[in-house]
């Protein structure tokens, strides 16, 4: 279980009987860094893309972090999600059509 959190900075990752794991990154604006991140979702791969909210990115990492794989440059990302084809979409606050963007 991976838990965006927000206040700090940094991901925590958690076991699925909810017992701590780890913590994954810290405030700043290089890669596995982040400031406000606000939403996680996982691909088909294990890929895992994180909304860096104030760094107006998205960080995808596969599923040993902290291999960081790429960033995606926003104005602001919102939310992100994936659906059940493992589409991922991205939530923007900018005038995108439906402020979505598709990854996938």
């Amino acid at each position: 279980i991976y838990i965006a959190d927000l206040s700090n900075d940094r991901i925590q990752i958690f076991n699925s009987n909810l017992e701590f794991k780890r913590i994954f990154g810290s405030m700043g604006v290089g890669d596995g860094q982040f400031n406000s991140p606000t939403a996680i979702a996982i691909d088909e791969r294990s890929q895992i893309f994180i909304a860096d909210t104030s760094n107006h990115r998205i960080q995808v990492f596969d599923s040993n972090f902290p291999l960081f794989t790429f960033a995606v440059k926003l104005f602001s990302s919102t939310g992100i999600d994936a659906d059940e084809s493992f589409t991922i979409a991205v939530q923007t606050e900018r005038a995108f059509p439906s402020n979505l963007i598709q990854i996938g």
